[in-house]
């Protein structure tokens, strides 16, 4: 499902790129721009921390992106969009611990473009739903509970269990991790934020809305 919902967002920025005349270059002409809002939710549902803001597009995840595109203006053989039958997609979510230094948990680490993924990854999962995009956005939600996350994966440097990073992730289906049978993916975007308290005998839920928009 996931894979169909964002070709049909991809197929609709080619369309749009193509009355603009903006197809061929591929290069600058077309920009993305994401918001991000978490809601971190206690055992009884209520709403205990929120987050928002606008994240980092990485360099690694636009040119994965304008691959995408390319291969579905231009078609070529052997195609780089579609390997094995199953279609590069923007699939899935990372949520890391390293956002922030353990000194300084309340303020986020500044971001660059050349980042190629998070700082402390923590966990990786698929979105749970999208929503039928339009023109120029998608959204993608994601339940991320943190009695799933195993407490071994969390840096113990920062004395507890947090999430103050996250990332969008972008498949490479039919390509793996040298020399083990892991799928290959590229991180498109990377957001930072304060610290949030994310201890996994809570059973705590962090709600992530990520909406990506293309700009022209």
């Amino acid at each position: 499902m996931s894979n169909r919902i964002i070709d049909m967002f991809l197929r609709k920025v080619v369309k749009v790129a193509e009355k603009r005349g903006v197809i061929q270059g591929l290069i600058s002409p077309i920009g993305f721009e994401g918001y991000i809002e978490i809601d971190v939710k206690d055992q009884h549902g209520r709403i205990i921390h929120s987050e928002k803001g606008k994240n980092v597009v990485l360099n690694v995840g636009k040119y994965e992106v304008m691959t995408i595109l390319r291969d579905d203006a231009w078609g070529p053989t052997p195609p780089t969009r579609e390997i094995g039958g199953v279609v590069k997609s923007i699939a899935r979510l990372a949520v890391g611990d390293g956002g922030a230094d353990p000194g300084t948990l309340l303020v986020p680490k500044a971001l660059d473009k050349t980042r190629t993924s998070l700082f402390h990854e923590v966990w990786r999962q698929d979105f749970s739903t999208l929503t039928k995009p339009t023109q120029s956005s998608i959204q993608t939600v994601t339940d991320v509970l943190s009695n799933t996350i195993p407490v071994a994966n969390y840096n113990p440097a920062n004395g507890g269990y947090f999430l103050n990073e996250a990332g969008l992730i972008i498949s490479l289906p039919g390509v793996y991790v040298a020399g083990t049978s892991d799928p290959a993916e590229v991180n498109f975007t990377h957001k930072t934020f304060k610290s949030i308290d994310f201890d996994p005998a809570l059973n705590m839920t962090a709600t992530v809305r990520w909406t990506i928009y293309i700009v022209m």
